[in-house]
Parts: C-alpha cells; sequence; structure tokens
C-alpha cells in the first residue's frame, strides 16, 4: 500500500522551509516556486497550488498575480486563465510523464520574455524562472541585423563572397575555404563554370587562380590588411570582374561584380574615339573646338579644347602647343578677318554661319572658307579650309572669261564681216562672170568661157565653205536654253527637206519611234540634216541609197567601241542615255579613220567625187558636246557606216 501523498506533500515542504536551504535559495536571482498538484476524486490533476517561492520569484508574480502560500494556480487566478492556462497544462504534463520541460514565453503583464523550467518533485513540479529580455532582445536585434545583412547581400548586384585562409603546418596559406556567399555570387560561379561553391575551396573552383594572379593577392591581403581593388581578366570563363578585396579575419572578403560588357562597350568607346579622330585627322578642313573664356559678362577670348591634324598645321604648332591656348593669342588675325565678330554672334544666337574670310598682308593674301557651329552647352565647333588657291584660279578664271568673250565679239564681228562683207564681193565676182560670159561670150572664146566657169566655181565654192564656217561658229557658240524637242516630228521636217535629194537618189528612209530630249531645236536639226544627207550623198552607185533612224535607251556601261573598250567614263557607267543610230548601206570608210573624220575640214574623198567643205561632221559633233553627249562612227569600207548618238535622258 503507497504513502499517503499528504505525507509526501509536507516532506517537500519541509525541505524547502529548511532555514539554511530557503535561504540559500533567497539568494539566486531565478523565481523558484514548486507547485503542488490538486486532483479531484478520480485522480485527475485540476489545480496546482502554491506550496513555495523564494524572494526572487516575487519579481515574476506582481499584481495581478496572486502568489500567497496555499493558493490556486487557476482557482484563484481566473482573470489571468488565458497566461496561466498553458503552463499549466504544461505542468500537468510535466507531473504524469515525469519528463522535464522547457519553455520561453512573453508575458504582457511583466512586459518581459520568460525562460521557465518545470521538473517533476513528489507529486508537484518544481518550477524556476528566468528574465531573458535583455538577452531576447540582443539575439532578435541580431537575427535581424543577420537576415537584413544577407537580404543586403543576397539583393546585391554584386557577388560577395567571404574566403577563410587554409594553412599548412608552417602557417603558410595553402587554400581559401569559402565561409559566407551571396546568392549573386552563387550564380555567377555556377553559371560560368558548371559546380556549386558549397563545400569547396578556392582552388578546387578556380584551379587557375596561381596563374591569373588572384590566390596571391587574397592571400597578400590576407597578410597584410592592405585592401586591394583591380580589374581582372579571367581567360578561363572569359570574363572580366571589378574586384575589391579587405581583410576579414584569417582571410579576406572579396566583392566582384560582371563587367565585361562595360568593358566591351569601353573598348567600342576607345575604338570609336580613335576612329574619330583618324577621320577628323584626315580631313582636309580644319576642325577646332572652342570654349568661350568671359570676363565681366563679356566674351574676352575663346579657349581651343581640340585640334585635328590639318589644324595644327595651319597653325604651324603641334597638339600640345594649341590645345588650351586662346584663338586671339594665337591667330590674332581672325579679328581683322571679321571671324571673331562672327563667332561672338554665333555663340549669341545659338545659330550656325558660314562665311568666306579674306587677308591681305605684305607677304601675301589667304582666303579661307569658314563655318562655325554651337556646340552642345557653351562653345561651338569650327571648320576652315585654306581656299586661296581656288580663288586666285577663280580670279583668273574671271579673267580668262572677259578675255573670251572679247574674242567672242571679235568673232561675232568677224561672223558679221564673212556674212555681208566677203559675201558681197564674191557675189559681184559671179554676177560680173555671168555677164562676161553671157555678153562676152564670141570674144572670149572656148578657152575665156571654161576660165570663167571655173572662176565662178571656185566662188560659189567659197560661198558654200563661208556659210558652213558660218553655221559652225553659230553651233559653237549657242547659247539657247533648251527645251522639250520631239524627235519625231523633227526628223520628218529634216526629211521633208530633203525630199528632192531623196527622189533623185530613189532612196530608202526607215524611221523608228525616237524620243523627246531636252535641247535646243535648231542644232538638232543641223545634226540630223547633216547625217542623213552624208547617207544619201556618200551613197554607191549600183546601190539604192539606204538610210534607217532608230532609238533605245541604254546605261553608260552597255556603250562600247568596236574593239570591246568602254566609250564612256567610270563616272557614267550607270547614267541612261538615248542610243539614236543613223545606218546607211554607202561607201563606208575605213575604222581607222573613225576619229578624223569629225575634225575641221577634213575629208577622205576628193571633191571630184563628193562635193562638201568637210565642216559638216565638226558641226554634228559640236551639237552632240552641246548636249553633253557622246557621239561615234563606225565604217566598213563599201558596206555603208553607223553613226552612233548619246542624249543623257535628263540634260543637266
Amino acid at each position: 500500500m503507497g504513502k499517503n501523498p499528504f505525507t509526501r506533500m509536507n516532506m517537500v515542504t519541509d525541505s524547502l522551509s529548511d532555514l539554511p536551504f530557503s535561504d540559500m535559495l533567497n539568494l539566486l536571482p531565478d523565481g523558484v516556486v514548486f507547485h503542488q498538484a490538486v486532483r479531484d476524486e478520480t485522480g485527475i490533476i485540476v489545480d496546482f497550488r502554491l506550496i513555495y517561492f523564494n524572494k526572487a520569484f516575487e519579481s515574476f508574480a506582481p499584481s495581478p498575480y496572486k502568489r500567497e502560500l496555499g493558493m490556486y494556480m487557476l482557482g484563484d487566478n481566473r482573470e489571468q486563465e488565458a497566461i496561466l492556462g498553458p503552463a499549466m497544462r504544461q505542468y500537468v504534463q510535466v507531473v504524469e510523464t515525469g519528463e522535464m520541460a522547457t519553455h520561453v514565453f512573453y508575458d504582457p503583464n511583466l512586459n518581459a520574455t520568460i525562460s521557465l523550467r518545470a521538473r517533476k518533485m513528489g507529486d508537484g513540479v518544481l518550477v524556476t524562472l528566468r528574465d531573458i529580455t535583455v538577452q531576447h532582445r540582443a539575439a532578435q536585434q541580431a537575427e535581424m541585423q543577420n537576415k537584413l545583412l544577407h537580404g543586403i547581400l543576397n539583393t546585391s548586384l554584386n557577388g560577395t563572397v567571404v574566403y577563410e585562409a587554409i594553412r599548412d603546418s608552417r602557417g603558410t596559406i595553402i587554400d581559401f575555404r569559402f565561409r559566407l556567399y551571396n546568392q549573386t555570387a552563387r550564380k555567377d560561379i555556377l553559371e560560368r563554370i558548371g559546380r556549386d561553391i558549397a563545400d569547396h575551396t578556392l582552388l578546387s573552383i578556380y584551379p587557375d587562380s596561381h596563374i591569373t594572379g588572384m590566390f596571391g593577392l587574397y592571400a597578400r591581403v590576407t597578410e597584410t590588411g592592405e585592401s586591394v581593388r583591380t580589374e581582372h581578366y579571367f581567360p578561363s570563363v572569359n570574363t572580366w570582374y571589378d574586384v575589391a578585396i579587405a581583410k576579414l579575419d584569417d582571410g579576406c572578403v572579396v566583392t566582384f561584380i560582371d563587367i565585361s560588357q562595360l568593358k566591351k562597350a569601353s573598348r567600342q568607346a576607345e575604338d570609336q574615339a580613335e576612329f574619330v579622330s583618324k577621320l577628323l585627322d584626315g580631313s582636309l578642313n580644319g576642325l577646332v573646338s572652342l570654349d568661350p573664356v568671359r570676363g565681366n559678362g563679356h566674351l574676352t577670348d575663346l579657349r581651343i579644347l581640340s585640334a585635328n591634324r590639318a589644324a595644327e598645321v595651319f597653325f604651324q604648332r603641334n597638339q600640345t602647343e594649341v590645345v588650351g591656348r586662346g584663338l586671339l593669342e594665337l591667330y590674332p588675325e581672325s579679328v581683322e578677318m571679321g571671324l571673331w565678330t562672327m563667332f561672338e554672334q554665333v555663340l549669341k544666337a545659338r545659330q550656325a554661319e558660314r562665311v568666306e574670310a579674306y587677308l591681305q598682308t605684305d607677304k601675301a593674301e589667304l582666303w579661307l572658307d569658314v563655318s562655325a557651329t554651337p556646340r552642345d552647352g557653351d562653345g561651338l565647333v569650327v571648320s576652315f579650309i585654306n581656299i586661296t588657291e581656288r580663288k586666285k584660279a577663280e580670279r583668273h578664271t574671271g579673267t580668262l572669261i572677259q578675255e573670251l568673250q572679247k574674242t567672242n565679239n571679235n568673232l561675232e564681228q568677224f561672223a558679221y564681216v564673212a556674212s555681208h562683207d566677203l559675201q558681197e564681193p564674191l557675189r559681184k565676182v559671179v554676177s560680173f562672170g555671168d555677164m562676161l560670159r553671157n555678153q562676152y561670150a564670141d570674144t572670149l572664146g572656148a578657152n575665156g568661157a571654161d576660165m570663167i566657169n571655173r572662176m565662178q566655181s571656185a566662188a560659189f565654192r567659197m560661198q558654200i565653205l563661208i556659210k558652213d564656217l558660218l553655221a559652225y561658229s553659230h553651233v559653237a557658240n549657242a547659247r539657247e536654253a533648251f527645251n522639250e524637242v520631239d524627235l519625231n516630228q523633227l526628223v520628218a521636217e529634216v526629211i521633208n527637206d530633203l525630199e528632192l535629194v531623196i527622189l533623185d537618189k530613189k532612196a530608202n528612209l526607215v524611221t523608228g519611234a525616237l524620243p523627246t530630249v531636252n535641247g535646243d531645236t535648231s542644232q538638232l536639226r543641223q545634226l540630223f540634216q547633216n547625217l542623213i544627207s552624208n547617207g544619201l550623198k556618200f551613197s554607191r552607185t549600183d546601190v539604192v541609197p539606204h538610210v534607217q533612224i532608230m532609238a533605245d535607251l541604254v546605261r553608260g556601261r552597255e556603250v562600247t567601241r568596236p574593239d570591246g573598250t568602254n566609250l564612256l567614263p567610270e563616272s557614267l557607267a550607270n547614267r541612261g542615255f538615248h542610243r539614236i543610230q543613223v545606218l546607211d548601206n554607202g561607201i563606208g570608210f575605213d575604222q581607222q579613220y573613225a576619229e578624223r573624220i569629225f575634225q575641221l575640214f577634213q575629208r577622205l574623198h576628193t571633191r571630184s567625187q563628193f562635193t562638201g567643205t568637210g565642216i559638216g561632221l565638226s558641226i554634228v559633233q559640236k551639237v552632240v558636246e552641246n548636249h553633253q553627249g557622246f557621239i561615234r562612227a563606225e565604217g566598213r569600207p563599201n558596206e555603208g557606216s553607223t553613226f552612233v548618238v548619246l542624249l543623257p535622258i535628263k540634260t543637266l
């Protein structure tokens, strides 16, 4: 039969109340309390009764807790059941199981965090309580700081790794252990080398660290404590990093960021800058960038920020002697040339200007073509080129033009004289010849009549020659405005004018569709009249003359000489032309004379064979040149000839 429970309770009470032992418990900083289980008739614990507590417990049970001995934990503190209920259930478990319980809870009545430990003693629980508010708050703050630190590290764009040195028995660093790393570092390493850094060392992840020099940097910072920042290229992963290393305990903390794109952009910028520099230095124009220098609100000078090679040559100084100097100091002539006034206006109005500036000294004269453009901010860019030689050439050209105009005037006067004063005596020679032949034929006899005929024939040839020379002079000096000319209509009119010759020769003329061109009607009429007349005149006696005119569109590169070489210069290879061809089946000519026949007074036959002055084809060539076109001739003796005329689709 078991012992009486009240006997056990008295034994515990007597033990705790023992004077020396009680004094010892009262000296403890922790609260100590003993609760005796209160059971119902079925033996179930329904409450706990306060049997003992030391002095420290009093600070854990101020009002509104009731702490008199013999009071019931719940029965006398019903209003605190929400707080005491969980503690009681824990006490019941301790008594029933005999297992010690530890519990940390926050008591709002005390505004404190309490650490509670309960263990079974007899049919009750011995409880110790400790106020751990300060420690708890410190731990919470440390945890928050730790979370904040990890949050910052893991959201940082920089990779961060903390290394701990691994040393051999002599204390020499032989490797580094990954002590801490953020997600950026872990992800970067995982993506680049395909391995996680967890549970690895530096050399196991980066075995080439000795070669790249990073191991030496980490060891030096760890040993000396001197921080290092560097940009480093890792060939194994083809990546540039900006790396900062600082000592931390027996190791170092490394922060890094991938700057490969930045380095690429930097290289591109450097390449672009070098390209622009070379481009500017290759320019024939001098280029300078100027910044205004002001004093008391007024422009006092323009400081040269940069200058290209052409500017250095102009100033006769190198880059270091030009950059940083004032324009007025370096080139005071800019005031006399009017450039300083222009620069002031550009800075004020913020609009670009261009001027041709002139300077004359005792030794020489200078012309500059200068343009100034406002720069972003408060400055301007000046471009200039020495045009002195061009200006001198223009002046010389102007003099030549004046002389040419005088010559043309003289030619016009000559043409007038040739038209009137020269032809008048010829008409009298012909008229008196007719009178001699008609009135004195019997007296002159056969020889005299022959002489008269020869004289008149020579006079007629002279009239034709003068007429052709006048026609050539008119074409050579023509300055009429161009207009749209329908070649179909024009050629029809020429054929109509030559109707008698065509009928006399019984010739066949075939005309295809011809274009409308931009040109001078009178000149183009002379062109076709001469070409068609030649086709009729230089015909074979036993063959019916046949003349064909046709046209099409071609590019410059499609037109070749009989030997296959290009007729037109390369610059006109893609230019569009109307190709007009005049073909005949006459006597033709040897191809070696294809250029000669266009020269003035050049003939391939005697006057007894074919009449003419040798000026017709010269007029044709001049008309073509006036229309910015080209002409070539192809001949085949006793087979015929072809004249190819190229007229631009649009004459500029």
